[in-house]
């Protein structure tokens, strides 16, 4: 999708972390790293995984397997968190 690529935010569906990539295509979600994938094919300045699974009470497993697939920034917000995109250069 060329409307997306060099997004300078890519928020993202990570309902289920890698350890349950079969549960996330049974009930068509994503996982954590592919998420990554498509923020690194996309070429995203920084990825926002949203729509974790309440079982995860810790984002750091969901961002570890995030940045697998894309070395930029990696952010798991809480409800009503507030994120600023930064104006480019």
């Amino acid at each position: 999708m060329d409307i997306a690529q060099n997004a300078d935010l890519l928020i993202h569906d990570a309902t289920y972390d890698d350890s349950e990539s079969a549960r996330a295509a049974e009930f068509y979600h994503a996982t954590a790293s592919q998420a990554g994938e498509a923020a690194a094919a996309l070429k995203a300045r920084t990825l926002v995984l949203i729509h974790t699974s309440s079982r995860y009470t810790d984002p750091g497993t969901h961002i570890s397997d995030a940045q697998k697939k894309f070395d930029g920034p990696v952010l798991v917000p809480k409800d009503l968190d507030m994120i600023e995109v930064a104006f480019r250069d």
